[in-house]
Order: structure tokens, then C-alpha cells, then sequence
């Protein structure tokens, strides 16, 4: 009598499995009914400063279900992805292990579970980035041209999801600089591979807002992001305008007016409290500080809101390049620094400040703080790790510019060097045109688990030459 071999199986096919078994945990746990928040009515109705791809997903997925069916979606796409870059892994590897261990730790994140029940781009970009990190260790692995088509969708994919994935992009000029034995005699495929997708995607997007907006100006929210960092520095200079310029009115009300806000976040405790209220003041300044002077001025001047925020904002960036990056600098390391309105120290600290030095307002509005009422024990561990994170991706972008000299560069190095890159730049370009807020660090987890785990391949195979002896 045969009896089926269902062990054999599950220590053959097992790791793929620990996707979908993590994401249904999560979808179980967490439920399917979708989490809305101030940016997702932008989304729902494809505001024109959105980029077309989240806008289109719900528009497809509201149809046959309502929100619900996004949140389903959103869960399946995410264990799909999760299952590529598990049997990519394996491949690269040999080891079913480290496959599961990567996937388990991409995968099995709570916080990363919780993106897929939310009405915002970060389930989709995270879950694509999954399978960039397949595709890249799939190219690395069995160099067939494939995994440079999938490379490419998953890309191009991105950016109709989120422009930050432009940070992406400089990826296919280092694969080409990294010498991959692939590339041999292939380099213009290769080129016309990688960049297909990314082409196709951007004109897509800009199609679909012509057919959904038609001859209406495509909206951006970079006025609002230069305005918000131009109001978190001082201009170390005169204001450049003339008086009966419409322009002065509002440069004097960016210097003058968010000047104590400033103050109070120079004047915070510690780097680190700087660095969880500076976001929030720079967010409150994108949409709420000197909304009446923007208009007034706007209507004087006989242009545009944004085009007068831009134009100010400009000048006062020019005027103080070094506030510029110290004002990036402080929000990428708030990117690397999470939980900090619930680490126990700094709970106390922040609290302390708050008592003792009111928090400025604006026109009668406050910033509001989320602080925990209980400190987050989870937070003792988690802080440590992502500084760990930055420490290894550091190391290995400095000891892989060192081998990239002596050219002795193996594919683990390649793969390790290129998400380290991904991570470091992707951190940058938010820091430099955005907020580092939480939500955005961790969209890039997948890619910090997969450095951790490729990082024990050399461990692993150790290990098995000394269980051969």
C-alpha cells in the first residue's frame, strides 16, 4: 500500500510555505477591514499630485469588493511576493533554511503586517520590494535574462506606486559598475532590459492622469515639502525682497513666525528629541503654518499659491544650503531612530521638555505629539536592532568599496553591497525631499532582513563543511 510522502514534501516545498502561513496569521490577527488615514481620500480619488498606480489598484480591487477586497489583495500580493523571494533565496543559497529564515524575518514583521490592511501605498511598495530583492539575488544566482525583466517590472512598478523608488534607479547603473559575470558581452541588453518597465510606467502614469484629469496643471506636493524645510531653517540673511514685493510679507512671516518653533526643537534635550519632534513641526508646516499669508500673497502677486510657496522657499534655501542638510541629516537619522515617542527614556525626556517649555504655537494651532502614556518594552529591542542595521549596511557598503578596488568581489558581496546602497539611498532621498517618520523606515525592512540573513551564508556553509568532517 503506498502511503503519501507528505514529510519528504514539507522538507522539500516547506520554506515556501512560510509566506502565506505568516501573512494569513496576520490577516486572521489583524482582520480584513481597512485602515483609512488623512492621505488615503488622496488615493481614493486620485488626487493629481498622487502617482496613477495605488489610485488604479483601488480603484479595480473597490469594484469587486469594496475596501475589504483591497485589504485581501493586499495581504495575497504580499504572500505571492514573499513565496519569489523565498525560492530566490534557496537558489542562491542551497539552503531551504535560509530561505525560510529570510522569508520568516521579511515576512513576519507586525508592523509590516499591519501595512496591508492600510488604504495607503506602503503594502504595495513594500511587497514589491520583495521581489526586487528576489529579482536582484535571482540575477546573482542563475544570471538569466529573466530575472532582469522582473527586476525591471517590479521597478517600474514601483514608481507608478510611489516616487520615492526613484532612489531605485541608480541600482542598474552599480549592477553595471560591480562587473557581474552576467553582463558580459550583454551590457546594451541590459541596459534596454532594466530600463523597459521604468519608461513604460512613467508614461503610463502620465497617461492615466490626462485620461482621468485631462488638460488640468499635474498637481505636486513638492511645493509643500520645499516650503515645510525652508520654514525649519533660519535664513542667516535679509530678506531679499522688496517691500512692496508680495513676497516679503510671507518670507518675514516664515522667519519671524516659525522662529520659536525652530527654537524649541534646537533647544530639545537631546539629538534624539530633536529628531521625533522635527518631523512633526515640519508636517504641520506643509499644510497648516501661514496658510492666510500664502493666499494673501498669492492673490497680490497674481499668482499660484504653490508658485509663491516655491518662490520663497527657494530664496531661503539658497540663502542657508548647510540648514538644508542639517534639516536632512536630522531626518535621516530619524529614519534609523524609531520608537522614539515610546522608548522609556525618552518618554521621560520628552515629557520633562514639554512641561517645562510650552510647545509654540501658530495662529492658535498647536502641534499635537503622540506620545505613549506606557512606555513600549518592545521598544528596547527594536531601536537597538535598527541601529545594528545601520551599522552592518555601513560596514558592508565600506568593505565592499575596498573589494570593488581589489577586485574581489564574490556574488554575495555584490548582492549585499547593492540593498545596502538601496536602503542608505532610498533613506536619503526622503530625507532630502521628505519627513523621516516610522512608516517610511520600515517599507525598506524587507531588504534590512534579507542583509541579516545573507549575512549567515557564510556562517551556514561553515557549519556544514564542519558536519561533513
Amino acid at each position: 500500500m503506498m502511503s503519501f510522502p507528505v514529510p519528504r514534501m514539507i522538507k522539500k516545498f516547506g520554506y515556501l510555505s512560510i509566506s502565506p502561513l505568516l501573512v494569513l496569521a496576520g490577516g486572521l490577527y489583524f482582520g480584513i477591514l481597512p485602515q483609512l488615514s488623512p492621505d488615503s481620500n488622496s488615493y481614493m480619488n486620485f488626487s493629481g499630485a498622487r502617482t496613477a498606480g495605488y489610485p488604479i489598484f483601488l480603484k479595480f480591487f473597490e469594484l469587486l469588493g469594496g475596501l475589504s477586497a483591497v485589504v485581501i489583495a493586499q495581504y495575497g500580493i504580499a504572500a505571492i511576493a514573499g513565496i519569489y523571494l523565498s525560492q530566490a533565496i534557496k537558489s542562491f543559497s542551497g539552503s531551504r533554511l535560509i530561505a525560510a529564515a529570510a522569508a520568516a524575518l521579511a515576512i513576519g514583521n507586525p508592523v509590516c503586517l499591519k501595512f496591508h490592511n492600510q488604504i495607503l501605498t506602503e503594502s504595495l511598495f513594500y511587497s514589491l520590494l520583495l521581489i526586487i530583492l528576489g529579482s536582484l539575488v535571482a540575477i546573482f544566482s542563475h544570471q538569466k535574462r529573466s530575472s532582469i525583466w522582473v527586476f525591471s517590472l517590479a521597478i517600474g512598478a514601483s514608481l507608478f506606486v510611489r516616487p520615492t523608488a526613484f532612489a531605485y534607479l541608480p541600482l542598474m547603473v552599480i549592477l553595471l559598475g560591480l562587473g557581474w559575470d552576467g553582463l558580459k558581452g550583454r551590457r546594451r541588453a541590459f541596459i534596454a532590459t532594466a530600463i523597459f518597465f521604468p519608461v513604460l510606467f512613467l508614461f503610463g502614469d502620465h497617461a492615466s492622469f490626462r485620461i482621468v484629469h485631462g488638460d488640468q496643471p499635474r498637481g505636486s506636493l513638492a511645493p509643500l515639502h520645499l516650503f515645510a524645510k525652508a520654514s525649519m531653517i533660519d535664513s542667516n540673511t535679509q530678506n531679499p525682497f522688496a517691500r512692496d514685493n508680495p513676497r516679503w510679507a510671507l518670507w518675514q512671516e516664515m522667519e519671524d513666525g516659525y522662529a520659536p518653533t525652530r527654537q524649541f526643537v534646537q533647544q530639545a534635550p537631546s539629538l534624539t528629541s530633536r529628531a521625533f519632534m522635527s518631523p512633526f513641526f515640519e508636517v504641520f508646516a506643509q499644510y497648516q503654518f501661514a496658510r492666510a499669508e500664502i493666499n494673501l500673497s498669492a492673490q497680490q502677486a497674481g499668482t499660484t499659491p504653490h508658485e509663491i510657496m516655491v518662490d520663497v522657499a527657494r530664496k531661503r534655501l539658497a540663502a542657508n544650503p548647510s540648514g538644508y542638510l542639517g534639516n536632512a541629516a536630522l531626518n535621516y537619522y530619524a529614519l534609523w531612530t524609531i520608537f522614539k515617542g515610546s522608548y522609556p527614556t525618552q518618554v521621560e525626556e520628552l515629557k520633562t521638555y514639554f512641561a517645562e517649555t510650552p510647545v509654540p504655537e501658530s495662529k492658535g494651532k498647536k502641534t499635537v505629539f503622540p506620545l505613549a502614556d506606557q512606555p513600549s518594552k518592545i521598544s528596547i529591542i527594536a531601536r537597538p536592532v535598527l541601529w545594528g542595521f545601520w551599522f552592518l549596511t555601513t560596514v558592508i557598503c565600506i568593505i565592499g568599496l575596498y573589494l570593488l578596488w581589489r577586485r574581489q568581489l564574490t556574488p554575495l558581496w555584490r548582492v549585499q553591497i547593492l540593498l545596502s546602497l538601496m536602503i542608505h539611498g532610498n533613506f536619503a532621498l526622503i530625507a532630502l525631499t521628505g519627513v523621516g517618520i516610522p512608516r517610511y523606515t520600515m517599507t525598506m525592512w524587507p531588504a534590512m532582513a534579507v542583509i541579516a540573513v545573507l549575512s549567515l551564508i557564510p556562517v551556514w556553509k561553515f557549519l556544514s563543511e564542519v558536519r561533513r568532517r
